[in-house]
C-alpha cells in the first residue's frame, strides 16, 4: 500500500515534469530568500519574510489539496488570488495549532529540565540532541522524547486534517470543528487498519 501511495503522488506531481521543476526552483528560491532576509535584516524583517513565504507555501499546498479532493490528476496552475486567499486562511488556521503544540511541548519540557522539544532541530542537530539527552536523567529523557513525539504527531495530525477541511469547504470555522475532525481521524485510522 505505501508504494502505491508513493507512486500515485509521483504520478500526480510529475504529470508535467517541467512544471514540477519550476515549482521546485521556486521553493529553493523562497528558502534562500527567507534565509537572506533573516540573516541580513534582523528579526522583524525576517519574521515578516518568513510569514509571507509561509502564506504562499500554505496557500499553494491548499490549492493542491483542493485539487486532489476534486480528483485532479496533476499539479494545479498557480493562480495568485487563490494562493493568497488560501494562504491567509491556512496561516490563520495553522498558527493556533502550532501555538497549542508549542504550549504543550514546553509544558512537558520545563518540569523535566530539558529544552523545548523541536523535532526538526533534534534531528538536524543530532550530536547536540544526544549530548542534552545523555547529560540529563535517563528516565526524564525517555519521557521527554516519547511525550514530545506523541504531542507533535497528534497536533500535526489535527492541523493537517483541519487544513484539508479548510481546502474542501473554504471556511475557516470548519478547521476548528474538533468533533468532526476527530471523526475524520478515527475514520482514516480505521480505514488504514482494515487495509493492512
Amino acid at each position: 500500500m505505501p508504494l502505491r501511495i508513493i507512486k500515485t503522488v509521483w504520478d500526480y506531481c510529475s504529470y508535467n515534469k517541467k512544471f514540477l521543476l519550476f515549482i521546485l526552483v521556486i521553493l529553493l528560491i523562497f528558502g534562500l530568500l527567507q534565509d537572506f532576509f533573516i540573516e541580513n535584516y534582523g528579526d522583524t524583517v525576517g519574521f515578516l519574510a518568513q510569514t509571507f513565504f509561509s502564506i504562499i507555501l500554505i496557500g499553494y499546498g491548499l490549492v493542491i489539496t483542493r485539487d486532489i479532493i476534486n480528483h485532479g490528476i496533476r499539479l494545479p496552475k498557480i493562480i495568485i488570488k487563490d494562493v493568497l486567499l488560501f494562504g491567509i486562511k491556512g496561516y490563520l488556521v495553522f498558527v493556533p495549532y502550532l501555538f497549542v503544540q508549542g504550549f504543550l511541548l514546553s509544558y512537558i519540557s520545563d518540569p523535566l529540565n530539558l529544552p523545548d522539544f523541536d523535532l526538526k532541530d533534534m534531528l538536524l542537530n543530532l550530536p547536540k540532541t544526544i549530548h542534552v539527552l545523555y547529560s540529563n536523567n535517563p528516565v526524564n529523557a525517555v519521557v521527554f522524547v516519547i511525550l514530545g513525539l506523541i504531542i507533535f504527531y497528534v497536533t500535526m495530525f489535527f492541523a493537517e486534517i483541519a487544513l484539508a477541511r479548510l481546502a474542501d469547504s473554504k471556511k475557516i470555522l470548519s478547521a476548528f470543528d474538533f468533533k468532526t475532525i476527530k471523526k475524520d481521524i478515527d475514520c482514516r485510522v480505521w480505514n488504514c487498519l482494515i487495509q493492512f
